[in-house]
């Protein structure tokens, strides 16, 4: 099989590109990864009757040309996901946070404490949230303040393609690792064939939006106890990065957490969230 001919991209081009994406939904790629326009974006151009990329440009920023941005977009953001990937975060949910903000709630308002609500920000193809899910029914036998009518999980993604996956619920039996299926299985998962199909309690407390992280979602939502936004702000600029941190943490609960990915960090970025170190985990709190 002949590998398709890729089209070739100068540096002006992929300049106008990049300032292109970093406008319309903040991602900053640096001129060492022109490759990925180069290699990602190519199919794009000939499924679309494109001659050039300077050809793409012009047709992205014509009045009404939705869907080629959409298409782009769905192009150049990374997908790679899995239930329960890196463990840590949710052993520290299951563990730790829960139990830390059911006693919180508790406190609050004994007979109507306020919902439980959780936020799997740019949830890809929906495993993170569907894992979530399936951690929250796992604890709640434990406490008796809530249940799962109390819970509300809204997972958010800027593609709509990925979104229309996660909300089938149904990936390829070869992409769950084999602990998740002897783990959650029997009580979450059923494997028909070579499909995995999330069951519907699970999929009844998640609910999907599509949403742009680098546009001003503060005033969109209610509260949230808990964001989960993993391998996600990487991919911005320090501002975009500053601004989602700041929109985070306006809509955190005073006793909020923030949980990022394995290999990023805060330190340089925001000082209104404090880091809380539980052997592997790593997570953040809000600061007033």
């Amino acid at each position: 099989m002949h590998k398709k001919h890729q089209i070739d991209l100068t540096d002006e081009e992929f300049f106008l590109l990049k300032d292109y994406m970093h406008r319309c939904c903040g991602l900053d790629i640096s001129i060492e990864k022109k490759y990925l326009f180069k290699t990602r974006l190519s199919d794009l151009l000939r499924e679309e009757k494109i001659d050039s990329f300077k050809d793409l440009h012009a047709a992205l920023i014509a009045d009404g040309n939705r869907d080629l941005n959409r298409r782009m977009i769905e192009y150049m953001t990374t997908n790679e996901t899995s239930f329960f990937r890196d463990t840590h975060p949710f052993e520290a949910l299951m563990n730790i946070i829960l139990p830390r903000i059911e006693e919180t709630k508790r406190k609050e308002n004994l007979f109507m404490p306020s919902p439980l609500r959780i936020w799997s920000a740019g949830c890809s193809t929906g495993q993170e949230a569907y894992s979530i899910a399936m951690t929250v029914l796992d604890w709640l036998p434990s406490q008796t303040l809530y249940t799962q009518e109390k819970v509300f999980i809204l997972a958010s993604d800027i593609s709509k393609g990925v979104l229309e996956k996660a909300r089938e619920g149904v990936y390829d039996a070869a992409t769950v690792p084999p602990p998740v299926m002897e783990n959650y299985g029997k009580r979450y998962l059923l494997q028909t064939g070579k499909s995995v199909k999330v069951n519907e309690p699970v999929k009844k407390l998640v609910s999907f939006e599509e949403l742009n992280l680098s546009s001003d979602f503060s005033d969109r939502f209610a509260y949230f106890d808990i964001i989960f936004c993993r391998n996600v702000i990487i991919y911005f600029s320090i501002e975009s990065k500053k601004q989602i941190l700041s929109r985070f943490h306006k809509l955190l609960s005073p006793s909020g957490i923030l949980i990022l990915g394995a290999s990023e960090n805060l330190y340089t970025i925001s000082n209104q969230f404090e880091a809380e170190h539980h052997g592997a985990a790593t997570f953040y709190r809000t600061i007033a």
